[in-house]
């Protein structure tokens, strides 16, 4: 990567003014969007289409990566040109793990409550595990 030389890990690249995590995303790497997560990358930033990293997620079934993009404060709720939340996306294309992220992740944004975060964390944790486990069965 050449954030090892010091270029900004949001920059942005044509045609469609994406990220380097929308293309992870999208093309469902798992490591390099962990890895992009992990050093600083915006899950809000949208391209020209208005999707952000977390749309991607939702259409391409990536509930991995839903989920750490929501831990790094992806937003649920931001709706892409079309008007649609990552949430309606899962659920027109009947991705049920990512569906139910998102889902729990907008009533939680909804909660101010700090037991409630801390609550859903925890559950995030343990269907983390059940994911990685549904895909080692595979």
């Amino acid at each position: 990567f050449y954030f090892a030389h010091g270029a900004d890990i949001n920059t942005r690249f044509p045609p469609d003014n994406e990220t380097c995590l929308h293309y992870t995303v999208k093309h469902q790497h798992l490591a390099a969007s962990t890895f992009l997560l992990l050093n600083g990358a915006d899950p809000n930033i949208q391209g020209e289409s208005l999707n952000t990293a977390l749309h991607y997620s939702a259409m391409h079934n990536f509930p991995e990566v839903a989920l750490a993009i929501v831990r790094a404060g992806g937003d649920a709720d931001l709706k892409n040109r079309d008007d649609k939340t990552p949430a309606m996306l899962a659920e027109k294309a009947q991705n049920v793990q990512c569906t139910t992220i998102l889902k729990m992740a907008q009533v939680v944004k909804e909660e101010k409550s700090h037991e409630t975060r801390a609550a859903f964390l925890a559950s995030m944790r343990d269907y983390d595990h059940a994911i990685k486990a549904t895909t080692i069965a595979k």
